[in-house]
């Protein structure tokens, strides 16, 4: 059957429209450069299937710092370099501290009023601030160095009883030290009920959260689909991940509500929040999940960062017999052997403090950041970036940086004691408005 030629003509000025409307917007701004780009798929085709933060690194060899694609229909920059990250997510923090719509982690898994999760608007500068608020003052500082104190002390006996646990040790510690300041609970062992709650979330978050279940993100129509279709078996696994992600949000905070009913409660992030807007008359339901999910937040970036910055210490000191040689040499020189260091002793060793700084940048925790998204179109070095545009900041490659850090392969914390080379802390806690607000107590 033909179609009719009027069907044609409006499919032609409909067309034209379409293209005179992005036209408009781009004008004769070129995007960056970047991988090909096929109809509807985009570049997803050419995606790095392992590694993906060295496969971008590679595009950024091919492409530029700045490198973009299209995952289906959504704009995406990678940002390969310090330089350009300091200049859009730092200098124009404004316009590039959003987040995407997360359908997967926020809609489906059930992670809420997570800090990490929510778009920049007044809620998160809301919890921004609570966060900030708690961390910052002296008070919170000391109490944090009191539990630290304690639960280093834990940890060395407890590897001393079992060294073949130690992996499970380093949980352990991590996890206490978090646990105790968001919710006031003191960790008494690895079979901590607590503990046990935030490890299955995470864990089946990570789980759940393939590179299939995240079509859902870029194809949004395939939360329509029935869980006994195929493809739709995510939103089963989905629908599990989010039982164990809101007893995670649960049931601490209910427990401090208890201990706070009978008097036992200790001073936490938790409690301390449930005061001030119960004594303001604010503490409502919708308080009460921004609350949870706050403190969500903080003990799953601060468990799984610490976990992972000690696991890549340990692995630094035994691939480099002598760097761990002079950093013993120099604790020895100036606390003894009488106790151990502790944050008061932070100054007087240089050499370690250029260790923990090495060990930050030879193996980054996360090495594509967080993603970011634009709030507003841009122009950048005379190229066009679209409003809601998907950013990934390649940590890593930041921390690979021959100009900035030279041998970046070589695990050399000499490279830090003239200070020159950039701080990795100042990449790895995240960018502008979005930098991590507890990284005070890193």
């Amino acid at each position: 059957m033909d179609i009719p030629s009027y069907c044609l003509s409006l499919l032609a000025v409909f067309s034209c429209c379409m293209l005179y409307r992005s036209w408009g917007k781009q004008g004769a701004r070129p995007y960056p450069l970047g991988p090909i780009r096929l109809p509807f798929l985009g570049s997803v085709h050419l995606l790095p299937q392992k590694y993906q933060e060295k496969g971008f690194a590679e595009w950024g060899n091919r492409y530029g710092s700045l490198v973009f694609a299209k995952l289906f229909q959504t704009p995406t920059i990678i940002i390969n370099s310090w330089e350009v990250a300091r200049d859009l997510m730092e200098k124009r923090s404004g316009n590039y501290s959003s987040r995407p719509r997360l359908i997967l982690m926020v809609e489906m898994f059930g992670w809420q009023n997570a800090l990490t999760t929510i778009p920049y608007n007044d809620r998160f500068k809301l919890i921004r601030k609570w966060i900030q608020t708690a961390f910052r003052t002296k008070e919170a500082l000391e109490r944090f160095e009191e539990i630290q104190r304690r639960e280093v002390g834990v940890f060395l006996n407890n590897v001393l009883s079992t060294p073949d646990g130690w992996v499970s040790h380093l949980t352990r510690f991590s996890a206490s030290i978090v646990m105790e300041t968001t919710y006031g609970h003191q960790v008494t062992g690895n079979d901590d009920k607590f503990i046990g709650i935030g490890e299955r979330a995470a864990k089946a978050t990570a789980k759940a959260g393939s590179a299939g279940s995240m079509l859902v993100d870029f194809l949004p129509f395939m939360r329509l689909i029935p869980a006994w279709c195929p493809g739709g078996g995510f939103k089963t696994e989905a629908a599990a991940v989010k039982k164990l992600v809101r007893e995670l949000y649960d049931a601490p905070y209910n427990m401090v509500r208890e201990n706070m009913k009978t008097g036992t409660a200790k001073a936490s992030f938790t409690s301390s929040l449930i005061e001030q807007l119960d004594r303001e008359g604010q503490l409502t339901y919708e308080y009460e999940e921004m609350i949870k999910g706050a403190a969500a937040t903080i003990y799953g970036a601060g468990t799984e960062t610490t976990a992972t910055v000690m696991n890549t210490f340990i692995l630094a000191m035994v691939r480099n017999p002598g760097v761990y040689k002079k950093l013993q040499e120099e604790i020895d020189r100036v606390v003894g052997s009488e106790r151990l260091p502790d944050l008061h002793d932070r100054e007087a060793l240089p050499y370690t403090e250029c260790v923990i700084k090495e060990t930050y940048r030879w193996r980054v925790p996360l090495p594509l950041g967080l993603p970011h998204n634009t709030i507003t179109e841009d122009t950048y070095d005379g190229y066009y970036i679209p409003e809601n545009t998907l950013v990934i900041p390649n940590i890593w490659a930041m921390s690979q940086e021959e100009d900035i850090y030279s041998k970046p392969t070589e695990f050399r914390p000499e490279r830090f004691l003239d200070k020159t080379p950039l701080d990795p802390r100042n990449i790895i806690f995240g960018f502008g408005r979005r930098q991590c607000p507890g990284n005070e107590l890193a």
